[in-house]
């Protein structure tokens, strides 16, 4: 019995000081094929203003990203461009992709070593209060030359909520114009992960690396025209359906 007793002690004893050996979860696989990520030049930039982004970059503490890597794409003109053709690159590099987002660096990113993204964000086109604003103000504005045949209907005193933005979300996202915001360039790496998979979107980021709020560059191309005649058919058909329902009789009561 005695003997039995000093063995468990000893395995116990061994299993105390044997080393736990674990895969590192920080580690980066030198496995994973590198990912090129593109970062668009809005500006002609020294290569020392370019490797003090990269070195920010590369700075980072998600070394499980290190094979995210940054491809900065030169600008070529002698002028420097704007946020507006921050639109222009997105929508020609893959605006037609779900979730497409990009990437840029500017002046003023510079002076922090801040780096731009851009995506078009559901909250602050669709359901924000400034969207509300906007498309109450906008559609008010397309109606007012029409002729409505009911001069009470609700539609000469438009209140356009979420729920009829919602209905052209299409139309709007990517359309209307492009949200944008800037973060820390050594957030890039975690930006770019949390993107990718969709796990947050551009305003969480952007509010949780606080560098900034999102904003939003119009796009001056864009014909609106569309867009308030679909959402009058919209209000119109609630309108009729409404009508429908109040004029039924209501059912006698047993």
């Amino acid at each position: 019995m005695f003997a039995v007793f000093l063995k468990l002690t000893i395995l116990c004893l061994t299993l105390v000081v044997l080393p736990v050996v674990m895969a590192d979860d920080h580690a980066p696989d030198s496995n994973i094929t590198p990912r090129h990520v593109p970062i668009y030049c809005l500006a002609k930039f020294s290569d020392a203003q370019v490797a003090t982004f990269e070195e920010s970059i590369m700075r980072s503490e998600e070394v499980v990203l290190a094979w995210v890597q940054p491809d900065f794409v030169p600008w070529l003109s002698d002028s420097d461009g704007d946020l507006s053709d921050t639109y222009r690159i997105w929508n020609e590099t893959g605006a037609g992709q779900q979730n497409h987002f990009a990437f840029f660096i500017d002046r003023e990113g510079t002076a922090n070593t801040s780096i731009i993204i851009a995506q078009p964000d559901a909250y602050t086109m669709l359901y924000s209060v400034a969207a509300n604003a906007w498309a109450n103000e906008s559609f008010a504005s397309y109606i007012s030359d029409q002729t409505l045949p009911d001069s009470h209907s609700s539609l000469s005193n438009p209140n356009i909520h979420e729920g009829y933005l919602e209905l052209v979300c299409d139309d709007i996202l990517g359309n209307r114009g492009l949200t944008y915001g800037r973060v820390p360039a050594d957030a890039f790496r975690s930006v770019w992960a949390n993107l990718n998979i969709a796990n947050m979107g551009m305003c969480e980021l952007v509010e949780y690396h606080g560098q900034g709020k999102v904003e939003m560059v119009e796009n001056k191309g864009w014909d609106q025209k569309a867009v308030m005649e679909k959402i009058k058919r919209l209000v119109r058909a609630d309108e009729e359906r409404e009508h429908r329902v109040a004029e039924q009789p209501t059912a006698s009561k047993l």
